[in-house]
């Protein structure tokens, strides 16, 4: 169930939101931002934040103002789930770069998965607001393997389901999680980070956007 605010520190709410909003997202902070402006019109009457809330993402804002009404987890779960498909399926905004590496994939015919620790209700409904502009050959949602990310099964599913060996793929991460199962797996990894920092490793890169991620970039970490 649910907790109460006077009975956690401020420093202890502000991590475990963190953690409970951390995972898999495609989309932009604006859209994020958007959300939790929604939910706060909604909800007029949530406690005030405690301090340091300010530096949280909005999709832990709205983390904040579910817990602060003193929901249970259950139902926490439930409403971000319900207003992430809306989101989601109305043409969801990307991170920049995004589209200009996808036409240059789709140029050179290279085949791409979706991996996600997301449910597939929650990816369903981003593919179909990204459809037509992003397509996949196919997806592996988080809720249709034995173990999640970090554990390296995701990515080994997926490259099966492709036909490839991982070892020859590329993974493109947001989270310290996903760029686990991926190394595990084997493959390459371009790390974005969203929230938590990655460090970069063995066949893995950091980079601060996507934009600027190219097929050349890709080809040339396999040299």
């Amino acid at each position: 169930s649910g907790f109460l605010l006077k009975d956690v520190a401020p420093e202890q709410l502000l991590a475990g939101i963190r953690v409970i909003a951390h995972g898999d997202s495609l989309l932009s902070p604006s859209v994020t931002r958007r959300l939790i402006e929604s939910f706060v019109r909604d909800h007029p009457r949530t406690p005030q934040p405690p301090p340091g809330l300010e530096e949280l993402t909005a999709r832990e804002l709205e983390i904040f103002g579910l817990i602060a009404r003193g929901l249970s987890n259950a139902e926490i779960a439930e409403q971000l789930v319900g207003r992430m498909h809306h989101r989601l399926s109305e043409a969801p905004a990307l991170q920049p770069g995004v589209l200009e590496l996808i036409d240059e994939l789709d140029a050179a015919g290279v085949p791409r998965a979706l991996v996600s620790s997301s449910s597939r209700t929650i990816i369903d409904a981003a593919l179909e607001g990204l459809a037509p502009l992003i397509t996949f050959d196919t997806v592996v949602a988080g809720d249709e393997v034995t173990r999640n990310k970090p554990h390296p099964e995701p990515y080994l599913l997926a490259a099966h389901k492709l036909g490839v060996d991982p070892a020859d793929c590329v993974a493109l991460e947001d989270s310290p999680s996903g760029a686990a199962s991926a190394s595990a797996a084997g493959c390459v990894v371009v790390a974005v980070p969203s929230v938590v920092a990655i460090e970069p490793g063995e066949r893995r890169v950091v980079r601060s956007s996507v934009a600027g991620v190219d097929l050349a970039l890709l080809r040339s970490l396999f040299a």
